[in-house]
This record gives structure tokens, sequence and C-alpha cells, in this order.
């Protein structure tokens, strides 16, 4: 039987890490002052999901849960490298730190070109959702004993190599628990903020 990989921590990370930077927008005034809040948040959500999951999709394309149309195309383009799990094209820090500074940098060209307009401002939200899901990822799986590569060839963990600190085990149950809780006291705190 092939096991599905579920994503329910990672997808936890991604709406924990999503609502503290959005708190942290709205705080410091960050946030579009023409858009209501609400609809800046239901768009950066979406976004770190997907960013939450998708270092994942370098897994055998049956072992992916969601299997979208989006998803099936980014598992493609990863599989055209030939990865295999936690590899350095989907668990780097310098790979993704790269691909987000890029995409950050077109973004912030087209709104110097074009301006703010209205679809700029939005996907600018969406990639805050992206990075938001995505760094959460690299950061929960560093808490694992397979941990990630900060560069090619050189991995990281804050645990160590034990089973103790495996995936789909009781060390993942706590940290999903403790995420859950996390992003109920963040609820709570933007209901408070208004």
């Amino acid at each position: 039987m092939v096991r599905k990989i579920l994503y329910k921590t990672h997808k936890a990370g991604g709406t924990l890490a999503m609502l503290v930077v959005f708190s942290y927008m709205k705080h410091k005034g960050l946030l579009v002052d023409e858009i209501n809040p609400l609809v800046q948040l239901t768009i950066m959500y979406p976004a770190s999901s997907f960013g939450s999951t998708i270092s994942d999709l370098d897994h055998p394309w049956c072992n992916v849960k969601e299997k979208t149309p989006f998803n099936y195309f980014c598992h493609y383009l990863i599989h055209l490298t030939k990865p295999v799990h936690r590899s350095w094209q989907t668990h780097s820090l310098m790979f993704v730190g790269s691909i987000c500074i890029l995409l950050s940098s077109v973004i912030n060209l087209g709104i110097k070109v074009y301006g703010e307009s209205i679809s700029l401002i939005l996907i600018r939200l969406m990639l805050i959702g992206f990075i938001s899901g995505i760094s959460s990822h690299l950061f929960l799986d560093s808490f694992t004993r397979a941990g990630i590569q900060i560069i090619p060839g050189y991995t990281f963990k804050f645990v160590p190599n034990s089973k103790t600190f495996s995936t789909d085990s009781t060390w993942e149950n706590l940290i999903f628990r403790i995420l859950t809780i996390g992003i109920i006291i963040m609820l709570i705190l933007l209901l408070k903020m208004g």
C-alpha cells in the first residue's frame, strides 16, 4: 500500500506563519488601505497553504495527497531535476530562498514600472503568503531527524538523529498540537485587534 503524505502539520505551520505575518503587517500598517483586511487575509491563506506543502512535491506523484493541476505542473517541473525527498531542489534554504527573492524582486520591479495596480498588490499578498508557507515548511522540517539543507550537501537540524523525531511520530503529533494552539491564539489576537 502506498502511503499518502497527509501534510496536516505543514498546513498548520503554514497557517500559523501566515497569521503571524498578517498580524505583523496589520500592526505596522503594512496592509493595503483600500482593501478590507479580511479580504487580504483570504488572499494570503491559499498561497500560504500551497507554499507549506510545495517542497514535498519531490515525492512520487502517487504519494501526493492534493492532486490538483497546479500541483501536477509544479511536481513535473521539480521532477525534471530528478530529486530525492528533502534534496537541495526542494529543501535547501539557499535554493528556496533564491526563488522567493527572485519572485519578490520581479513583483517589486513590476510595481515600480507599472505603479501600485490592484493586480500587482494582490500578487504581492499572495507572494507574502507563499513565502510564509514555504518558510514554515523548512522550519518545521528542521525539527525532524532528517533535517533540511542550508546549502546543497549540508544538512541542518535542531534535533538529534533519533527515531523520536521522525515524521508521523508522537513528536510530530505534539508539534501539530502546539501549532493548532498557536493558530487559535493568533485568531483570538486578530479578533481583538479588530
